[in-house]
C-alpha cells in the first residue's frame, strides 16, 4: 500500500499512472485462465491461456442457415436445415461444442461458474460482428421454477452483457417461458419439438413489432428452442430474428 501511495504522489500523466496501477494490480492479483485457472501472461482478449485458446475451434464457415460446422459431404446446408423448418432468419455460433469449451459451458450452466461469462461474451463478439442494425437483444427465457432452482438465467446474462458491449438495447421483459418442460437434452428431435409447443409467449408485442432481434442462447444443438422462440417473436411482428450462441456441434 505504501508503494501505491508513493506512486500516486508523483506528478505523471493519467495514462502513465493507469499503466503503473495496472502493473501493480497484475502482480498482486495476476490474471488467470477462465478455463484452467493457471496464471496467464499473454494479452488474450478471451481471458484464456495459450494452451486452452489453442483448443478452441472457431467456426469460420458453417451451414448458411443454422451456422453449424458442415459435416463432410454437405454443401451450404446441413442435414437438419435440409429437412426441418427453422423460424429464425439465420443462426451463428462462435465455436465448436467440444473439448475445453464443452467443460466450461457445463460449469457455467449447471455449477454457477458465472465468472466464465466474460470469456463467453468475447467468443460471441468474434461472430456478432457479422450482424448489423440490431434493434433489440433478447435472451432465451427460463421457466420460473427452473430459474429458482438454478438461481440465474445463463442466456439472459449473456444477452445483457453482450448488448452492453455492443451498445444495443437489452430487454428481458419481452419473452417468457410459461410452460414447464422436460430437459431438452433428454429427448429425441421429434419429442423436443412437441415438448416446446406453446412453451413461450410474448409479454409486450409493441416492443417487438417491426424490430430486428438478436436472440441469445448458450448452446445450439437441434435448434428447437431458439426456433420456437423465433416463431412467437415473428408472430408478434418481429421483422427478423437472428440467433447467436457460444457453441454448436456439427451439422450432420
Amino acid at each position: 500500500m505504501d508503494l501505491i501511495w508513493k506512486i500516486s504522489t508523483i506528478k505523471i500523466s493519467e495514462k502513465t499512472m493507469k499503466k503503473l496501477m495496472d502493473f501493480i494490480i497484475n502482480i498482486l492479483y495476476p490474471k488467470r485462465c477462465s478455463f484452467c485457472n493457471v496464471v496467464i501472461y499473454n494479452s488474450s482478449r478471451y481471458f484464456l491461456c495459450n494452451e486452452c485458446l489453442a483448443k478452441v475451434k472457431f467456426i469460420e464457415d458453417g451451414c448458411i442457415k443454422c451456422g453449424k460446422v458442415l459435416a463432410m459431404g454437405y454443401d451450404e446446408l446441413c442435414n437438419d436445415c435440409r429437412t426441418i423448418r427453422h423460424y429464425f432468419d439465420k443462426a451463428y455460433s462462435a465455436v465448436e461444442y467440444r473439448d475445453e469449451v464443452k467443460k466450461a459451458l457445463i460449469r457455467y450452466k449447471f455449477f454457477g461458474k458465472k465468472q466464465l461469462i466474460d470469456t463467453f461474451v468475447e467468443l460471441m463478439l468474434y461472430k456478432v460482428e457479422k450482424l448489423k442494425n440490431i434493434d433489440l437483444v433478447v435472451g432465451v427465457p427460463l421457466h420460473q421454477k427452473r430459474f429458482k432452482e438454478r438461481g440465474f438465467n445463463q442466456s439472459e446474462n449473456l444477452a445483457k452483457l453482450l448488448a452492453e458491449r455492443l451498445g444495443y438495447l437489452f430487454d428481458n421483459k419481452i419473452l417468457a417461458k410459461v410452460k414447464e418442460t422436460q430437459n431438452q437434452s433428454e429427448l429425441s428431435r421429434i419429442r423436443r419439438l412437441k415438448n416446446l409447443k406453446l412453451a413461450f409467449k410474448i409479454i409486450d408485442k409493441t416492443k417487438v413489432k417491426g424490430k430486428d432481434i438478436l436472440l441469445v442462447d448458450d448452446i445450439y444443438t437441434t435448434g428447437a428452442t431458439v426456433s420456437e422462440c423465433s416463431k412467437v417473436l415473428k408472430q408478434a411482428g418481429a421483422s427478423h430474428v437472428y440467433v447467436l450462441t457460444i457453441a454448436s456441434g456439427k451439422g450432420y
